[in-house]
């Protein structure tokens, strides 16, 4: 996406511009009017909704939702009675999984920039983000933070994974299928990789996806990416949403909204940001 030229550039923005307008118009503004003394949104999306960023529909005054409300999706209507609440700094235990495989430079930034962040904080990177040895902690933390690789397999979703290391410099997969097996006590579960928040929608219109196994073996909350996400530019959006989340005491769908909005005033395009969801509250 930054690659691209100019003219290619432009013709990205345009074709994103009108496909926003557009879907804004079917789908939000008709329920406008009922939403304005409403300042937080939680969405249970509908079969291809589920891939919508929400964040970045327009309103009737031409503003981005994400300047009016916070954002929070549910994979299932069946989630809407879980709920959890944020683990304070002083409380909180962190597990940081960076950079496995040594091929993403800006998430082994980026989780170094957490572990300043969450100081009671547990950091794996290189080999040392072997299958084994995560497995192992996962149930331990009340924060996973996984800036890695992902792979979803639409056909067969149970067997889409996180790529992390074997621990002897080959890659390794913590599939979906595993996550389910393991109990884990998470506040919140953030995976930094490309289309985490990806499954395929089954009858009863639920998706099979990381969010759904993570909360259904645990978690209260997930904050997840709809589609190929920059390595650069995602290293800064997670500094900022740690430090709304766990410097300044924001709630986890103010930190994302205010983490999106910092995005925006720094002159990064949607596609930067608007693709992050919270799942969960």
């Amino acid at each position: 996406m930054e690659q691209a030229g100019g003219k290619e550039r432009d013709a990205i923005k345009a074709g994103f511009d009108w496909y926003v307008e557009k879907i804004s118009a079917t789908i939000f503004k008709p329920v406008e009017e009922f939403l304005k003394e409403i300042d937080r949104l939680i969405i249970v999306p509908h079969l291809s909704l589920h891939y919508l960023p929400f964040s970045a529909l327009i309103n009737t005054e031409g503003r981005r939702l994400i300047e009016k409300y916070e954002i929070v999706n549910l994979p299932s209507p069946r989630l809407l009675k879980k709920t959890g609440k944020t683990v304070t700094l002083s409380k909180l235990n962190a597990l940081i999984i960076g950079n496995p495989l040594g091929d993403l430079k800006y998430a082994g930034k980026e989780a170094r920039i957490i572990s300043k962040i969450l100081l009671n904080s547990k950091l794996l990177s290189g080999k040392n983000a072997n299958k084994a040895a995560i497995l192992k902690l996962l149930p331990d933390y009340s924060i996973l933070h996984f800036a890695c690789h992902a792979r979803i397999d639409y056909d067969k979703p149970l067997f889409s994974g996180l790529i992390v290391s074997d621990g002897k410099g080959c890659k390794a997969r913590i599939e979906l299928n595993e996550i389910l097996e393991i109990k884990n006590k998470a506040d919140l579960v953030v995976l930094s990789g490309c289309e985490t928040s990806g499954g395929n929608i089954t009858p009863g219109d639920e998706i099979t996806c990381f969010p759904r196994a993570f909360m259904y073996s645990g978690a209260s909350s997930l904050l997840v990416s709809l589609w190929e996400i920059d390595d650069n530019s995602t290293s800064e959006f997670m500094k900022y949403f740690y430090t709304e989340l766990y410097v300044n005491g924001k709630t986890k769908s103010e930190a994302l909204e205010m983490a999106q909005l910092q995005m925006v005033e720094a002159g990064y395009s949607p596609y930067h940001w608007s693709g992050f969801q919270l799942v969960g509250t």
